[in-house]
């Protein structure tokens, strides 16, 4: 796969789109960058439910036909949930994981009836991204 410059993907938060990353993008000149888009924020209809886990799959699906091996990942609010199940899912693949305006802590039970998995999936891989770099 070609991974001749670092790649940074970034994956806007719920009700933004790509275009929360303009402003800092010149920190990333030197570097590959693949802005990934939640379903529906990009004009795109969205034709079926879709779930944290099954969006990083999609991504994960998205970036292997780029040819894109091992990524940096940054993730804005939900994007930030769905870096973290990316980095459950392939964890090899990951050489760092940035999140802004999202957090590691277990939600609100409340919120987590909604989405249970991505505090357990943040606990798991902060722990390794940790040891890792």
């Amino acid at each position: 796969m070609n991974d001749a410059a670092q790649t940074i993907v970034t994956i806007h938060g719920f009700g933004f789109d790509p275009r929360i990353w303009f402003p800092v993008e010149l920190a990333f000149e030197s570097h590959r960058v693949i802005h990934l888009v939640l379903p529906g924020f990009d004009g795109s209809p969205v034709n079926e439910f879709y779930t944290i886990e099954g969006l990083a799959k999609l991504f994960w699906n998205d970036l292997d036909q780029q040819g894109t091996s091992s990524v940096h990942l940054v993730g804005h609010s939900m994007g930030g949930y769905v870096c973290a199940e990316m980095c459950a899912q392939q964890p090899e693949r990951i050489q760092s994981l940035s999140l802004v305006h999202s957090h590691v802590f277990a939600d609100p039970m409340k919120r987590r009836r909604r989405d249970p998995k991505p505090w357990r999936i943040f606990k798991k891989m902060a722990t390794f991204l940790f040891m890792k770099n």
